[in-house]
């Protein structure tokens, strides 16, 4: 069985796009969508024409209308992962929404639910006597669902791991698809590698992840793949980016699902044109884009330099707390507070910056974040 996953899906910009813009945008990546059995994209946004109930976050909230499906139609897609930091921008009846939408052209989903126990719930595809169940869950930061509310399935290391241990007496291969990490970093954070590993230890047959927006380098962790992050796919910038910002940049996973194994094969390209078009990278592009990766997942090998690196990466993040939420524009701030406090991949951040204040570490961020911003640059 091939399985082909793809990054974020989102239609900021493009919310009036067509079923003959959506075949432009595709042209290149459909013979490598045609070549899998089942196609799984991970969509970043509810499909809905209701957007009169934004909840109150930090970050921008997002919706597209119901007319936007004709992407994922003309893409011919099997499944959609939903456990992303947007899919509950809108409230309840989006999801409700995109779910029935879903269902109704026949694309399976996960990750998100009328509460946190049926967000938890798998997808599965099937083909030649091989089953693959697919969980979807993401770090805990906005419309994340509760025991009585609509949302997408926030990190619950006890319900993640029920979730494995339920579906591996169900299917042959269990798959977690995740949505996590620190934004526009090239390179997986400490905590991030722990937990896809630890994902692993607990049974999952392979991880896959995005929502860095930008690629991040892939692994087997003993036989089992750990993809840290595809990078957006159809996901267009609210401002303007150099040629060569990551933002533009991603791959597609194909998945080869036997019964002895999983492996896999990255697919690198870029969003062209304003994201009108993505290129899949051929030849001496491609063969950059995939020597860019492996220098990625080399940092990671060394527990010691990969912290520097993150150290690095941590120092030019700036964090402010909320003095008092009753004080002009202190609510506002106090949201922003509680996406740090809550959300494992900025907790992680302010941790390390402040543990680089007291032990005065700051000289040692500094010269790593040199090596950080460095990959954070195309090569092609």
């Amino acid at each position: 069985m091939k399985l082909l996953f793809t990054g974020d899906v989102n239609f900021r910009n493009k919310e009036t796009i067509t079923a003959e813009e959506s075949k432009t945008a595709l042209a290149s990546v459909m013979p490598h969508f045609e070549k899998a059995d089942y196609t799984i994209v991970n969509l970043e946004c509810p499909l809905s024409d209701d957007d009169s109930a934004p909840i109150r976050k930090s970050g921008p909230n997002l919706i597209s209308p119901k007319a936007c499906i004709c992407f994922l139609e003309e893409a011919k897609v099997d499944g959609a992962t939903l456990a992303n930091n947007h899919i509950g921008d809108y409230g309840r009846q989006p999801v409700i929404d995109t779910l029935e939408l879903l269902a109704q052209k026949n694309i399976r989903n996960c990750g998100a639910g009328a509460n946190i126990d049926e967000a938890y719930k798998a997808m599965y595809f099937e083909k030649d006597g091989i089953k693959v169940s697919v969980i979807s869950s993401c770090e805990n930061e906005f419309g994340v669902a509760t025991n009585h509310e609509y949302g997408s399935a926030g990190l619950n290391i006890k319900k993640i791991y029920n979730a494995i241990k339920r579906e591996k007496a169900l299917a042959d291969y269990v798959i977690v698809a995740f949505h996590g990490g620190n934004e526009q970093n090239p390179i997986p954070s400490p905590k991030q590698v722990e937990r896809y590993r630890m994902f692993c230890d607990f049974g999952a047959d392979a991880v896959i992840a995005g929502h860095t927006h930008c690629p991040q380098p892939a692994e087997y962790y003993g036989e089992k793949p750990i993809i840290y992050s595809m990078g957006n796919f159809f996901f267009s910038s609210f401002s303007q980016r150099e040629a060569t910002d990551p933002w533009f940049y991603g791959y597609m996973v194909m998945l080869d699902v036997t019964k002895d194994g999983i492996k896999y094969e990255l697919i690198p390209y870029r969003a062209e044109d304003e994201v009108t078009r993505i290129r899949v990278f051929e030849g001496e592009e491609k063969a950059k884009m995939l020597a860019y990766l492996d220098s990625l997942a080399e940092i990671i090998k060394d527990e010691d330099e990969h912290l520097k690196y993150f150290k690095g990466w941590c120092y030019h993040i700036d964090f402010y707390w909320a003095d008092n939420p009753t004080k002009p524009g202190g609510l506002e701030r106090l949201v922003q507070s509680k996406n740090i406090v809550n959300c494992e991949a900025h907790h992680e951040l302010l941790r390390t910056n402040y543990c680089m204040l007291i032990d005065e570490d700051r000289e040692l961020g500094a010269q790593y974040w040199e090596k950080v911003s460095k990959l954070m640059k195309m090569p092609v």
